[in-house]
């Protein structure tokens, strides 16, 4: 079997009620060689015992801490056991589809990205339900001045409507593949923002790309995830 290119770094995000379902379609779904970090924060006891077994059982690194942490606290403390190519982020409330892994990486092959990213929904993938697909973050000059300008692009359309494009900024919750982490000097991801969750803003950290460069590719429908699945009750 050839060395896994990629490393899955696992993330808490806002609960815990989906870790089983998550993990277990990460290996159903994901038929390649990869390593996978799994970084536990302040999880409950089932829980805790849950990863410990699976840990043991799958050969997989578990990382634990007895706090809660924010997902890029959680990123930083998963990067350092990255030594692959690429290196994957998802939280542990999102389900991905069959395939996904190898899409995301042969998107970054392919274009050249930095940062490549999926479609992803929320909810059941019967729902279709977009939560959103990359967007715009940067400044722009106004006749009132330097404003800040951050847009989510698709959220909500149908999934027929979004394809493969350059983006400005990646959400980094759901799938998002980071390619050449030693060549490129990419580095930790900012914990400067404590909050968790929808009212937080989290960025992957990274030395500055020349003017013009691809830096993130939406690769499209074919790299699906559920992000937050509703109605789904389970656990350890």
């Amino acid at each position: 079997m050839s060395d896994p290119l990629v490393t899955i770094v696992v993330v808490p995000r806002e609960r815990f009620g989906v870790t089983r379902r998550s993990l277990e379609a990460i290996y159903a779904n994901t038929p390649g060689p990869f390593h996978l970090v799994y970084v536990d924060g302040g999880s409950p006891a089932s829980i805790r015992r849950y990863l410990a077994d699976e840990a043991r059982a799958r050969g997989f690194t578990l990382v634990r801490t007895d706090r809660y942490l924010v997902p890029n606290e959680a990123r930083n403390l998963g990067l350092r056991h990255a030594r692959t190519r690429y290196v994957v982020f998802i939280d542990n409330d999102a389900v991905p589809a069959p395939g996904w892994l190898d899409k995301l990486v042969e998107c970054a092959e392919t274009t050249g990205a930095w940062i490549v990213g999926p479609l992803y929904f929320i909810g059941e993938p019967e729902d279709e339900d977009i939560h959103m697909a990359a967007g715009d973050a940067r400044i722009e000059v106004r006749p009132t001045g330097r404003c800040f300008v951050e847009r989510h692009r698709f959220a909500h359309p149908r999934e027929r409507l979004v394809a493969q494009r350059r983006v400005e900024v990646q959400p980094d919750h759901a799938g998002v593949l980071v390619s050449d982490i030693s060549d490129r000097g990419v580095g930790g991801a900012s914990e400067g923002h404590r909050r968790a969750g929808a009212g937080g803003r989290e960025r992957l950290g990274q030395r500055p790309r020349p003017r013009g460069a691809l830096e993130a590719a939406e690769c499209g429908p074919a790299r699906r995830f559920r992000s937050r699945p509703r109605g789904w009750r389970g656990g350890a």
